[in-house]
């Protein structure tokens, strides 16, 4: 299969365990907030949170008190007032942070059907308003925003519509799922977008524009538009090679998670590229260009755990535990 590896399972747990430790601290920039104030900042909890649900469905069960325990921290009232913190603050975390409540209301849900467990009632009340939120943001009332599909940074649009369309199917809204379909449509569908590989080697960067683009048509658009949007056989060697060590810089708090962020986009792409029997050959490319970039990620891993070993050490949660394994966690996963 595509995503299997050695020790895939145990790797899950490895990075899954890591946001556990960090998902109750009160960290200084959001450490004010109701519930998503660990990982350093409000969204990096979020997706700390998520971590540990994915965790539990997709790796080996062992650590499923962890996702207990990070379930009853969300009781009805603070769920109520995690909402009332985002309503008070409209344009906090848009949509970065946004987009990954999404995913996690959408694992979270996903994760008590499976275990059959109760939890609050008001979890879907929660997801509904962040996707109504962003969905104002890009197409509200006199609203057509246009996407910033170039950045490398937080306001990258590519991966919070991939949320709002995940949500919409999840939810089985067709109204909104028919309206944000709409907006890709109008914006996402360029036939210009290029890999440009100073966008990777930018040391603040953390997605990559162009495949970031990639995810999102990948994930939202049939085979036909695929096809004649993303020409396969012009990308060059180095949209297929994952940065290496010495590339990445390893004292800014982004760049150590730019492979991983690719890697969850080339994954995509080669998995729908499956039954396109023309592209064949460059399919197996991809599957070994994501190969490739797991295990570079891994490595740098495994590096940065032999240097620094104490995951409550300020430079080293900083810049690499608070939020980099859940990167990881998503790639190997998705």
């Amino acid at each position: 299969m595509l995503d299997d590896f050695e020790g895939r399972e145990d790797w899950i747990d490895r990075l899954g365990i890591i946001p556990s430790r960090c998902i109750e601290r009160f960290d200084r920039v959001h450490g004010h907030m109701t519930l998503f104030h660990g990982c350093f900042d409000w969204h990096s909890s979020v997706h700390g949170h998520w971590a540990l649900f994915r965790m539990d469905l997709s790796g080996s069960g062992r650590h499923h008190d962890l996702a207990v325990q990070a379930a009853g921290r969300f009781t009805e009232e603070k769920i109520t007032s995690v909402m009332g913190e985002l309503q008070d603050a409209p344009g906090f975390e848009l949509p970065y942070g946004r987009a990954w409540l999404l995913r996690l209301c959408m694992e979270h849900e996903k994760w008590v059907e499976k275990h059959q467990l109760q939890t609050a009632c008001n979890w879907r009340e929660l997801g509904d308003y962040t996707a109504d939120s962003l969905m104002d943001y890009y197409v509200g009332e006199g609203v057509d925003r246009s996407p910033n599909i170039l950045t490398n940074q937080y306001r990258n649009d590519s991966f919070a519509i991939v949320q709002l369309f995940d949500y919409f199917n999840h939810c089985e809204n067709q109204e909104r799922l028919t309206e944000i379909s709409k907006y890709i449509s109008r914006h996402f569908l360029v036939d210009d977008l290029v890999f440009e590989p100073e966008q990777e080697l930018d040391p603040k960067a953390f997605l990559s524009p162009f495949w970031s683009w990639v995810y999102l048509l990948s994930r939202t658009q049939t085979d036909e538009v695929l096809r004649d949007l993303i020409k396969v056989e012009t990308l060059s060697e180095d949209a297929l090679q994952p940065m290496l060590g010495q590339e990445i810089s390893r004292g800014r708090v982004h760049h150590l998670g730019m492979n991983w962020s690719r890697a969850w986009a080339i994954k995509s792409l080669a998995r729908r590229m499956h039954s396109w029997n023309k592209y064949q050959d460059f399919r197996g490319q991809l599957v070994k260009s994501y190969r490739a970039h797991i295990q570079q990620s891994l490595a740098v891993h495994e590096e940065f755990s032999l240097d620094n070993p104490d995951v409550e050490e300020r430079g080293a949660y900083y810049a690499y535990y608070h939020w980099v394994p859940q990167f990881g966690i998503y790639a190997i996963t998705d």
